[in-house]
């Protein structure tokens, strides 16, 4: 687990106007270990968990957004947790501040349309080999990949695809078209999700 792999995208590196960035919140699962910038969806039980890790990436239904707070109730990544304000209640977890199942747990909503930034996009179908993104990515179609406790873009043919690459950035942050700069980040907008299938998730 890594924080930060997958991130909103506010910019406006392609002259575009981004759609407003919206949060819910949703009970954390039992035995959760996601961290703020990892993909998590609605499970059957209606809890927040991670989005499932599988050989060619989560589908749809399993991609609900990006996680906007630990959720991380065991303590392997995020010891110090979250600052939790439970209404007339709080019930400690394995430290002052980790989460617990139950906890309404903020996520930024992937609704189509809404662009993500990431500095690990693969192409191999694993997500093992990061590569550096270049022009001729712009417009690929990229679905998540998670890989030695990593999340990313990948564009594999296998992979599930969930959105389409918008921009390519450098290491300041400018499109590599205006820079001339090589690309060191990815910004992706949503194309599917869970906000626009009626396939139920897979677990």
């Amino acid at each position: 687990m890594a924080k930060g792999d997958i991130m909103p995208y506010r910019g406006n590196a392609g002259n575009s106007v981004n759609p407003v960035l919206d949060t819910l919140s949703a009970p954390l699962a039992a035995a959760a270990t996601f961290v703020q910038g990892e993909p998590v969806f609605i499970n059957l039980a209606g809890s927040l968990a991670e989005s499932p890790a599988t050989a060619t990436g989560p589908i749809a239904s399993d991609f609900a957004g990006i996680a906007a707070q630990s959720g991380d109730t065991v303590g392997a990544t995020d010891p110090i947790g979250n600052f939790r304000i439970p209404l007339g209640l709080f019930t400690p977890g394995l430290s002052a501040n980790a989460p617990v199942a139950g906890d309404m747990t903020m996520f930024w909503k992937a609704s189509v349309g809404q662009k993500l930034r990431s500095r690990r996009f693969s192409t191999d179908g694993t997500g093992a080999a990061i590569v550096a993104p270049v022009a001729a990515n712009r417009g690929d179609m990229v679905g998540l990949m998670f890989n030695a406790g990593n999340w990313g873009f990948d564009g594999n043919a296998a992979t599930t695809k969930l959105g389409i690459i918008t921009d390519i950035l450098d290491a300041a942050g400018e499109d590599i078209q205006r820079s001339g700069l090589a690309g060191v980040e990815v910004i992706v907008e949503v194309a599917q999700s869970r906000w626009n299938t009626v396939a139920a998730p897979s677990a």
